[in-house]
Protein backbone atom coordinates (compact mmCIF):
# COMPACT_ATOMS: atom_id res chain seq x y z
CA UNK A 1 0.00 0.00 0.00
CA UNK A 2 1.40 3.38 -1.02
CA UNK A 3 1.70 6.14 1.61
CA UNK A 4 3.34 9.54 1.75
CA UNK A 5 6.16 9.65 4.29
CA UNK A 6 9.40 11.28 5.31
CA UNK A 7 12.09 8.68 4.68
CA UNK A 8 15.52 8.28 6.25
CA UNK A 9 18.39 6.20 4.92
CA UNK A 10 21.52 5.70 7.00
CA UNK A 11 24.64 3.98 5.68
CA UNK A 12 27.33 2.60 8.01
CA UNK A 13 30.73 3.63 6.62
CA UNK A 14 33.38 0.95 6.99
CA UNK A 15 31.05 -2.06 7.31
CA UNK A 16 33.10 -3.97 4.74
CA UNK A 17 36.23 -3.35 6.82
CA UNK A 18 34.49 -4.60 9.95
CA UNK A 19 33.64 -7.87 8.20
CA UNK A 20 37.14 -8.33 6.78
CA UNK A 21 39.11 -7.25 9.85
CA UNK A 22 37.35 -9.00 12.74
CA UNK A 23 37.51 -12.65 13.73
CA UNK A 24 34.24 -14.57 13.49
CA UNK A 25 33.28 -14.40 17.19
CA UNK A 26 34.10 -10.69 17.46
CA UNK A 27 32.29 -10.03 14.19
CA UNK A 28 29.13 -11.66 15.49
CA UNK A 29 29.20 -9.46 18.59
CA UNK A 30 29.83 -6.35 16.49
CA UNK A 31 26.93 -7.07 14.13
CA UNK A 32 24.62 -7.70 17.09
CA UNK A 33 25.70 -4.37 18.58
CA UNK A 34 24.75 -2.69 15.29
CA UNK A 35 21.33 -4.37 15.24
CA UNK A 36 20.63 -3.49 18.89
CA UNK A 37 21.70 0.11 18.28
CA UNK A 38 19.26 0.55 15.39
CA UNK A 39 16.41 -1.07 17.33
CA UNK A 40 16.99 1.19 20.34
CA UNK A 41 16.83 4.31 18.14
CA UNK A 42 13.68 3.24 16.34
CA UNK A 43 11.93 2.47 19.64
CA UNK A 44 13.16 5.67 21.30
CA UNK A 45 11.72 7.90 18.56
CA UNK A 46 8.63 5.78 17.92
CA UNK A 47 9.18 5.34 14.19
CA UNK A 48 6.30 3.44 12.55
CA UNK A 49 8.38 1.93 9.74
CA UNK A 50 11.94 0.64 9.57
CA UNK A 51 14.07 -2.01 7.89
CA UNK A 52 17.68 -2.95 8.45
CA UNK A 53 19.50 -4.45 5.48
CA UNK A 54 23.12 -5.24 6.30
CA UNK A 55 24.89 -1.88 6.71
CA UNK A 56 21.88 0.26 5.72
CA UNK A 57 18.89 1.31 7.81
CA UNK A 58 15.63 2.56 6.27
CA UNK A 59 13.15 4.42 8.47
CA UNK A 60 9.93 6.30 7.84
CA UNK A 61 7.72 8.79 9.67
CA UNK A 62 4.43 10.54 8.97
CA UNK A 63 4.41 13.29 6.33
CA UNK A 64 3.84 16.23 8.68
CA UNK A 65 6.08 18.51 10.71
CA UNK A 66 6.01 16.13 13.68
CA UNK A 67 7.22 13.29 11.46
CA UNK A 68 10.06 15.38 10.04
CA UNK A 69 11.18 16.48 13.51
CA UNK A 70 11.16 12.86 14.68
CA UNK A 71 13.37 11.79 11.77
CA UNK A 72 15.77 14.70 12.37
CA UNK A 73 16.02 13.71 16.04
CA UNK A 74 16.57 10.08 15.02
CA UNK A 75 19.27 11.22 12.58
CA UNK A 76 21.05 13.13 15.34
CA UNK A 77 20.85 10.08 17.60
CA UNK A 78 22.36 7.94 14.85
CA UNK A 79 25.25 10.38 14.43
CA UNK A 80 26.05 11.14 18.08
CA UNK A 81 25.43 7.75 19.67
CA UNK A 82 26.65 5.94 16.57
CA UNK A 83 30.10 7.54 16.59
CA UNK A 84 30.39 6.81 20.32
CA UNK A 85 30.09 3.14 19.34
CA UNK A 86 32.45 3.60 16.35
CA UNK A 87 29.59 3.45 13.86
CA UNK A 88 30.29 6.39 11.48
CA UNK A 89 27.07 7.04 9.59
CA UNK A 90 26.14 8.94 6.45
CA UNK A 91 22.43 9.71 6.32
CA UNK A 92 19.81 11.44 4.20
CA UNK A 93 16.13 12.39 4.47
CA UNK A 94 13.61 12.66 1.64
CA UNK A 95 9.83 12.94 1.23
CA UNK A 96 7.41 11.16 -1.06
CA UNK A 97 5.24 8.14 -1.76
CA UNK A 98 6.54 4.76 -0.66
CA UNK A 99 5.29 1.20 -0.33
CA UNK A 100 6.66 -0.02 2.98
CA UNK A 101 6.75 -3.78 2.58
CA UNK A 102 8.03 -5.57 5.71
CA UNK A 103 10.82 -7.13 3.65
CA UNK A 104 11.55 -4.65 0.84
CA UNK A 105 10.33 -1.06 1.14
CA UNK A 106 10.46 0.83 -2.13
CA UNK A 107 9.70 4.21 -3.63
CA UNK A 108 11.35 7.27 -5.15
CA UNK A 109 12.13 9.03 -1.81
CA UNK A 110 14.04 5.97 -0.61
CA UNK A 111 16.07 5.95 -3.82
CA UNK A 112 16.78 9.69 -3.51
CA UNK A 113 17.77 9.39 0.15
CA UNK A 114 19.98 6.38 -0.48
CA UNK A 115 21.74 8.06 -3.40
CA UNK A 116 22.41 11.20 -1.37
CA UNK A 117 23.53 9.27 1.73
CA UNK A 118 26.14 7.06 0.05
CA UNK A 119 27.59 9.91 -2.01
CA UNK A 120 28.52 11.99 1.04
CA UNK A 121 32.12 12.08 2.24
CA UNK A 122 31.64 12.83 5.93
CA UNK A 123 29.79 11.70 9.02
CA UNK A 124 26.54 13.59 8.76
CA UNK A 125 22.97 13.73 7.49
CA UNK A 126 21.54 15.88 4.69
CA UNK A 127 18.01 16.48 3.45
CA UNK A 128 16.99 16.15 -0.16
CA UNK A 129 16.19 19.58 -1.62
CA UNK A 130 12.85 18.40 -2.95
CA UNK A 131 10.61 19.31 -0.02
CA UNK A 132 9.58 22.32 2.07
CA UNK A 133 11.25 22.88 5.46
CA UNK A 134 8.95 24.52 8.07
CA UNK A 135 10.19 27.84 9.43
CA UNK A 136 10.64 26.69 13.03
CA UNK A 137 12.80 23.74 11.96
CA UNK A 138 15.44 26.11 10.54
CA UNK A 139 17.66 26.42 13.58
CA UNK A 140 21.39 25.92 14.15
CA UNK A 141 20.40 23.35 16.79
CA UNK A 142 18.14 21.43 14.40
CA UNK A 143 18.62 21.97 10.66
CA UNK A 144 20.61 24.54 8.69
CA UNK A 145 21.85 25.24 5.15
CA UNK A 146 25.30 23.83 4.41
CA UNK A 147 27.22 22.32 1.44
CA UNK A 148 27.67 18.65 2.41
CA UNK A 149 30.89 17.19 0.94
CA UNK A 150 29.79 15.03 -1.99
CA UNK A 151 31.66 12.75 -4.37
CA UNK A 152 32.68 14.40 -7.62
CA UNK A 153 30.57 11.94 -9.60
CA UNK A 154 27.32 12.84 -7.79
CA UNK A 155 24.99 14.99 -9.92
CA UNK A 156 27.83 16.17 -12.21
CA UNK A 157 29.98 17.25 -9.28
CA UNK A 158 28.02 20.44 -8.57
CA UNK A 159 28.49 22.06 -5.17
CA UNK A 160 24.99 22.32 -3.73
CA UNK A 161 23.48 23.52 -0.47
CA UNK A 162 21.27 21.19 1.53
CA UNK A 163 19.49 21.38 4.84
CA UNK A 164 21.77 19.36 7.14
CA UNK A 165 21.20 17.94 10.61
CA UNK A 166 22.95 19.70 13.48
CA UNK A 167 24.91 17.43 15.82
CA UNK A 168 27.72 17.57 18.37
CA UNK A 169 30.89 16.30 16.70
CA UNK A 170 33.64 15.00 19.01
CA UNK A 171 36.97 16.87 19.07
CA UNK A 172 39.14 15.80 16.14
CA UNK A 173 41.56 13.74 18.27
CA UNK A 174 38.66 11.73 19.70
CA UNK A 175 36.97 11.48 16.30
CA UNK A 176 40.15 10.02 14.79
CA UNK A 177 40.35 7.48 17.61
CA UNK A 178 36.72 6.43 17.17
CA UNK A 179 36.96 5.83 13.42
CA UNK A 180 39.87 3.41 13.81
CA UNK A 181 38.36 1.17 16.50
CA UNK A 182 36.39 -2.08 16.47
CA UNK A 183 37.43 -3.32 13.04
CA UNK A 184 36.98 -0.08 11.09
CA UNK A 185 40.67 0.07 10.16
CA UNK A 186 43.83 -1.97 10.13
CA UNK A 187 47.19 -0.57 11.18
CA UNK A 188 48.19 2.24 8.82
CA UNK A 189 44.79 2.55 7.14
CA UNK A 190 43.86 5.62 9.16
CA UNK A 191 46.28 7.67 7.10
CA UNK A 192 44.59 6.93 3.80
CA UNK A 193 43.07 10.04 2.26
CA UNK A 194 39.57 8.53 2.03
CA UNK A 195 39.34 8.21 5.81
CA UNK A 196 41.12 11.45 6.63
CA UNK A 197 38.89 13.36 4.20
CA UNK A 198 35.87 12.05 6.08
CA UNK A 199 37.38 13.18 9.40
CA UNK A 200 38.42 16.62 8.10
CA UNK A 201 35.11 17.27 6.34
CA UNK A 202 33.24 16.40 9.53
CA UNK A 203 35.49 18.65 11.61
CA UNK A 204 35.03 21.58 9.20
CA UNK A 205 31.28 21.19 9.64
CA UNK A 206 31.73 21.20 13.42
CA UNK A 207 33.89 24.35 13.42
CA UNK A 208 31.44 26.22 11.19
CA UNK A 209 28.52 25.21 13.42
CA UNK A 210 30.30 26.34 16.59
CA UNK A 211 31.07 29.74 15.09
CA UNK A 212 27.50 30.13 13.82
CA UNK A 213 26.01 29.29 17.21
CA UNK A 214 28.33 31.81 18.86
CA UNK A 215 27.19 34.56 16.46
CA UNK A 216 30.66 34.83 14.94
CA UNK A 217 29.65 34.26 11.32
CA UNK A 218 28.23 37.29 9.53
CA UNK A 219 26.38 37.90 6.28
CA UNK A 220 25.16 41.00 4.48
CA UNK A 221 21.61 42.06 5.18
CA UNK A 222 19.60 44.87 3.66
CA UNK A 223 21.50 48.08 2.92
CA UNK A 224 24.79 46.19 3.27
CA UNK A 225 24.58 45.91 7.05
CA UNK A 226 26.46 42.93 8.47
CA UNK A 227 24.19 40.60 10.45
CA UNK A 228 24.58 37.27 12.20
CA UNK A 229 24.25 34.35 9.80
CA UNK A 230 20.83 32.71 9.69
CA UNK A 231 20.27 28.94 9.38
CA UNK A 232 18.23 29.21 6.16
CA UNK A 233 21.12 30.65 4.13
CA UNK A 234 24.73 29.55 3.83
CA UNK A 235 26.80 32.78 3.97
CA UNK A 236 29.88 31.76 1.97
CA UNK A 237 31.23 29.60 -0.84
CA UNK A 238 32.81 27.00 1.42
CA UNK A 239 32.85 26.34 5.19
CA UNK A 240 36.54 27.27 5.31
CA UNK A 241 35.84 30.87 4.24
CA UNK A 242 34.21 32.01 7.53
CA UNK A 243 36.57 29.78 9.52
CA UNK A 244 39.58 31.40 7.87
CA UNK A 245 38.08 34.86 8.40
CA UNK A 246 37.70 34.23 12.13
CA UNK A 247 41.23 32.81 12.48
CA UNK A 248 42.67 35.85 10.70
CA UNK A 249 40.65 38.10 13.00
CA UNK A 250 42.14 36.37 16.05
CA UNK A 251 45.66 36.64 14.64
CA UNK A 252 45.25 40.35 13.87
CA UNK A 253 43.86 40.96 17.36
CA UNK A 254 46.83 39.16 18.90
CA UNK A 255 49.26 41.29 16.85
CA UNK A 256 47.49 44.50 17.88
CA UNK A 257 47.83 43.64 21.55
CA UNK A 258 51.47 42.61 21.17
CA UNK A 259 53.38 40.01 23.20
Amino acid sequence: MKERMYCYVGDLSGFRNIILNLEYIDLGKRVQEWKDFIKSGVERFDLPRYNLVSDTVFAGAESNERGLVKLIAFSRFMLEKGIEKSFPIRGAISLGDVSWDKDIPFGKPLVNAYELAVNQEWIGTSCDNGFYIPKRVWNFDILFAYPPPLKYSYRDGHLTMHPVVSWDVPPISKLIALVELKGLTKEGELWKWKLMNMVQNTTSFSLFLKLAKAGLIKQKGRHGKMLNAIPETFPAYTPMEPIEYYINFLLESAEDHGP
